[in-house]
């Protein structure tokens, strides 16, 4: 079978792989004729994400499946974690269990009969659950940083959920003018603004110089510039809830501002089991969402030409990409989105 694989920091290549084998009877073998490219994707192209080898079929993005809890056999992360098992990532790096990723034509599910879904629209859940923990609801003020496709998708759910205001915050203009679509009442240009926010993407940003140092120095895994600035926006007695992936450690927290202010502070990895059957019945059923959500693909490519996707998406070029791993260059081109890129090539 044809699979995107990994070959070192920057460096991926689209090769023919052996096609997975059933491990145990309740596995199961998927054909994959649809997937994409997630922003959590990108800390593995820049290697930023240990137990990476060259070779490794890398990911089906893990906000859309990942496996069971105390399916991941890595010691590394049981004693990150302080002894608790984690669950296993398709295509994560074998720090989460080493199974191989489904950008590729087939793929290997454990468990089969927990994490199969078979759905023919885009299924934005990471993006619900970051209003779920945070319990947005009607009358709510709500502030996203970042406008990506999840950040985008989670004003769509804020919308819906009944939010009052919803401020998206980023940098690119024509995704904050996308964000007013999808459900923002305000936006805030952090270029045009002093001290308010850089992309909400997780660990691997650094928008001050200190913080820049201390991972440059090891002295920490993460950032916390963007959870710094959540917890000063945020009024007393709010909740701030964490998207973007953070997975080891960060020095200079505010834990000061977020006792004083009795701020609660949740996240985690998606519930996919938890919300699909009611998601889906909310996607599919005419008139419950204002806006389609498919409206954020920018890019449509073939498989064999994910490493040029991969190459748009990480310079912001392409909001939102979608591979078809059976598809030709003649599946090229560009999607509802492609108003909202620039740099384009």
């Amino acid at each position: 079978m044809r699979a995107l694989v990994w070959k070192g920091s920057s460096s991926l290549a689209v090769e023919t792989v052996d096609k997975p084998e059933l491990l145990d009877e309740a596995d199961a073998i998927i054909r994959i004729t649809a997937t994409t490219i997630c922003g959590s994707d990108l800390h593995l192209y820049h290697n930023s994400i240990p137990g990476m080898k060259s070779g490794d079929v890398i990911v089906l993005p893990i906000a859309t499946i990942s496996l069971c809890d105390n399916t991941n056999p890595s010691e590394e992360m049981r004693a990150l974690y302080g002894g608790d098992a984690t669950a296993g990532l398709f295509g994560y790096s074998h720090i989460t269990g080493g199974y191989k990723g489904g950008q590729s034509q087939y793929i290997r599910v454990p468990n089969a009969e927990l994490n199969t879904l078979k759905s023919r629209t885009i299924f934005p859940m990471n993006a619900w659950h970051a209003n779920e923990i945070i319990h947005v609801g009607p009358g709510d003020k709500v502030a996203i940083w970042g406008c990506g496709p999840i950040g985008l998708c989670a004003a769509m759910w804020a919308k819906h959920r009944g939010a009052s205001q919803i401020v998206c915050i980023d940098a690119i203009p024509e995704r904050l003018e996308l964000s007013l679509k999808m459900g923002a009442t305000d936006v805030i240009n952090f270029k045009q603004v002093d001290n308010v926010c850089i992309d909400c993407v997780g660990f691997r940003y650094a928008k001050s110089v200190t913080h820049g140092v201390m991972k440059a120095l090891s002295m920490e895994t993460d950032a916390c510039d963007v959870v710094t600035e959540c917890v000063l926006a945020c009024k007393k007695g709010g909740w701030v809830g964490l998207i973007g992936d953070y997975v080891g450690y960060t020095n200079m927290f505010p834990i000061g501002p977020l006792m004083e202010k009795s701020l609660k502070m949740t996240g985690g990895q998606l519930f996919q089991q938890q919300y699909w059957q009611m998601l889906l019945e909310k996607i599919t059923t005419p008139g419950i969402l204002h806006v389609d959500p498919a409206i954020i693909f920018s890019h449509r490519y073939p498989l064999d030409l994910a490493p040029k996707a991969y190459k748009a998406f990480d310079n912001k070029s392409a909001l939102k990409v979608l591979l078809r791993p059976w598809g030709t260059e003649a599946d090229s081109g560009k999607g509802a989105g492609h108003r909202i890129v620039k740099n384009e090539e």
